[in-house]
């Protein structure tokens, strides 16, 4: 299957060893793509403390109530305008926080003593003295400006080799799922793990047309749940929505069945009895659904050239569709649906 990683890719833990895993706080899916690393760090008898902040530890909290849970200073990302207004404009911001949060890291070591540290897109997260190591499948970042693009790419790049290990949640071959954001040029200490994901899918009988499945930062989640909800409320489709955050909302979905925070059971269940999937083209979404032969509407984050990109390169049974061409959205899940009958 797709979504299998390495089973081996363990190896050079041991089983004694008390590790620090932090996903970073923006949208779900670094924290959930973390999910069946931290299992398989507890069936292998690792002691894991979860560190992370906001949605993204509440999430772990949830899946994992018996572990101890650290807050961790946030990044504050404001995903707003395009991507590459947003790094240059927080860069700086992003900058001093990884540098607060590297401090933090080091108190908290003197504290608890952990052997390892793995890092989830948390440059901050990482210790010169003890092994520290970093889960990123985008190490080569693209923006729409080239001059910019090749400054990313160094800060980048400068950041990853900073610690002993780079773990890449993907096949260095055919199999590759982020296609060139996943090439390893000038990363020195890069290791292919293959896909992760906290989901085991048995697709069951449809019980609903579609399933929905929301999340990423505010306020573009907020505006996509509004925009599906002006298209197909009103529409004869089965409906079920994972809205991807604890927040109240004032979209109503009526008749049709939500979910704010889903744990892995639930996502797993919307998933195997859903005709159709709508989402966004995050790449933890990209692991859950690779192999699994489900139709799907992928809708990239406008001006996030990482989803952009991926949305393009998915094949069967994915399709894109632009954030602002779901007027048309109705067509695409015709045709979707005509797949799965």
């Amino acid at each position: 299957m797709w979504n299998e990683h390495y089973p081996n890719y363990l190896d050079s833990i041991g089983q004694d060893q008390k590790i620090l895993l932090a996903p970073l706080n923006w949208g779900l899916g670094h924290a959930t793509r973390c999910i069946p690393i931290i299992h398989d760090l507890l069936d292998r008898g690792n002691e894991v403390v979860l560190g992370s902040d906001g949605l993204a530890l509440e999430l772990l909290r949830r899946e994992f109530p018996g572990l101890q849970h650290i807050e961790l200073p946030s990044y504050n990302i404001d995903y707003t305008g395009g991507f590459t207004f947003s790094f240059l404009k927080q860069l700086p911001k992003v900058l001093l926080a990884i540098r607060k949060e590297g401090k933090y890291i080091a108190k908290l070591q003197r504290e608890y003593n952990f052997d390892i540290i793995i890092s989830d897109n948390r440059y901050g997260a990482r210790l010169d003295h003890i092994r520290s190591i970093i889960l990123i499948h985008q190490l080569q970042i693209k923006f729409g400006i080239p001059l910019i693009q090749e400054i990313g790419k160094a800060i980048n790049r400068r950041m990853i080799n900073r610690f002993d290990e780079c773990w890449i949640p993907d096949f260095p071959d055919y199999r590759s799922i982020a296609g060139d954001l996943s090439k390893t040029y000038g990363i020195e200490n890069a290791k292919y793990i293959g896909a992760l994901s906290r989901l085991s899918i048995d697709k069951k009988k449809a019980t609903q047309d579609i399933g929905i499945i929301l999340s990423g930062p505010e306020p573009n989640r907020t505006d996509l749940e509004r925009k599906l909800h002006q298209e197909l409320c009103h529409r004869e489709y089965r409906i079920s929505i994972i809205r991807g955050t604890a927040r109240s909302s004032s979209v109503y979905w009526g008749k049709h069945k939500t979910i704010d925070l889903a744990n892995s059971n639930e996502v797993k269940e919307l998933i195997e009895t859903s005709k159709l999937i709508i989402t966004r083209s995050g790449y933890t979404t990209l692991m859950d659904l690779y192999g699994q032969d489900i139709p799907t509407i992928l809708i990239p984050t406008t001006g996030q050239s990482e989803q952009e990109y991926l949305a393009n390169i998915c094949q069967a049974p994915f399709i894109a569709c632009k954030e602002n061409k779901l007027n048309q959205i109705d067509e695409l899940i015709q045709h979707q649906l005509s797949k799965s009958d």
